[in-house]
C-alpha cells in the first residue's frame, strides 16, 4: 500500500505536471503562433498600406501633371487660334478700310466723268483708278464678305466696259455707290463689334 499509494501520487502528480506542461506548452505555442501570425499580417498589411499609400500619391502626381500639361497645351493652342483669329481680323479691317480708299478714288474719277461740267472727265484716268481697284479686289478677295465682292465686281465690270459708260448718259453714280460704301460701313462697325 503505503508504496503503491506514493507511488500513485508520484505517477498522478508526474501526469498532473506533464499534462499542465502540455497544456501550458500548447497554449503558449497556440498564442505565440496566433501572435506571430497576427504581427506578420499586422506587418504585411502595414507594408501593403504603405505601398498602396505610395502608389496613390504617385497616381495622384502623375494626374496632376497631366491635367497641368493639358492646361498648358489648350491655353498654347488657345493663345494661337486667339492670335490667328486677331491677326486676321486685324487684316480683314485694313483691307476693308484701303477697299474704302480705293473706291473714293474710283468714285471721285467717275463723278468727274459723268459731271456736265467737266464735259466728260478723263476716261484714261477713271480706267486707271477703276483696275487698281480691279486688282486690289482681285488680291484681297478671301478677305471680304461675298455681298461686297459682287458689289464692287459689278461695278469694275461697268466701268471697264467704255461702251456701257458712253451709252448710258443715265448712269447714277450716287444709286450705284450708296448700297456699297453702306455695306463696307456695316460690315467695318461688325468687325469692331459697333451696334449696327
Amino acid at each position: 500500500g503505503i508504496l503503491e499509494g506514493a507511488l500513485s501520487d508520484i505517477i498522478l502528480t508526474i501526469l498532473a505536471s506533464v499534462t499542465a506542461s502540455s497544456v501550458a506548452s500548447a497554449v503558449i505555442v497556440w498564442l505565440s503562433k496566433t501572435w506571430i501570425t497576427e504581427r506578420v499580417k499586422s506587418s504585411i498589411k502595414h507594408e501593403y498600406d504603405l505601398k498602396l499609400e505610395s502608389y496613390k500619391a504617385k497616381v495622384e502626381i502623375e494626374k496632376t501633371a497631366a491635367i497641368e500639361n493639358i492646361k498648358s497645351a489648350l491655353k498654347d493652342s488657345t493663345f494661337k487660334r486667339e492670335l490667328r483669329f486677331s491677326m486676321l481680323h486685324g487684316k480683314r479691317s485694313e483691307v476693308i478700310s484701303d477697299l474704302h480708299a480705293h473706291l473714293q478714288d474710283t468714285i471721285m474719277f467717275l463723278r468727274h466723268y459723268y459731271d456736265a461740267s467737266c464735259s466728260h472727265g478723263d476716261f484714261d484716268k477713271l480706267n486707271e483708278s477703276t483696275l487698281k481697284l480691279s486688282n486690289f479686289l482681285r488680291v484681297n478677295r478671301l478677305f471680304l464678305p461675298d455681298d461686297i465682292e459682287v458689289k464692287v465686281d459689278d461695278l469694275c465690270d461697268k466701268i471697264l466696259d467704255s461702251s456701257q459708260l458712253e451709252k448710258d448718259i443715265n448712269f447714277d453714280v450716287e444709286d450705284e455707290i450708296k448700297p456699297l460704301f453702306s455695306a463696307i460701313k456695316k460690315e467695318m462697325k461688325k468687325l469692331l463689334d459697333d451696334d449696327i
